[in-house]
């Protein structure tokens, strides 16, 4: 998670493994915004904030000072391609009072729940199949 100073704007192809739909699309793609995405290329991650929908006022993370019109997302967060299934949310929260012409953007995601070595043995003697000797029976 970070201040890139990137721009990945509306630029689709060949990043669609690690750009999600909705990223600014005002915004043209610039020098910060492609390394960024060979980053999330090299390393398999994915731009956590362009994956799900929101306002636009959710997804800007910048804004200059004195002129709230200029505006634009370069602050990411950047999350392992197989951690996308955890993510539930992310957005930037709007309006707050910070002395900062950037806005805190949060990330919610769930946590698969790690079970204990005890846990593991009752699992693996619980999941062997039984042999039914049907001579047996007669």
């Amino acid at each position: 998670m970070g201040d890139f100073n990137g721009k990945v704007g509306q630029r689709r192809d060949p990043w669609t493994k690690h750009l999600g739909p909705f990223s600014d699309n005002t915004a043209t793609c610039n020098y910060n915004g492609n390394l960024i995405l060979e980053l999330c290329a090299e390393h398999k991650l994915v731009i956590a904030n362009t994956l799900f929908q929101h306002r636009q006022s959710q997804i800007i993370t910048w804004y200059k000072w004195n002129n709230l019109d200029v505006c634009s997302q370069i602050d990411f967060v950047l999350v392992r391609t197989k951690m996308r299934s955890t993510l539930i949310d992310t957005r930037v929260i709007p309006n707050t009072e910070l002395d900062t012409d950037h806005r805190p953007i949060i990330t919610t995601r769930t946590q698969k729940q790690k079970t204990s070595d005890k846990n593991k043995a009752k699992a693996n003697k619980t999941s062997r199949k039984r042999v039914i000797n049907i001579k047996k029976l007669q």
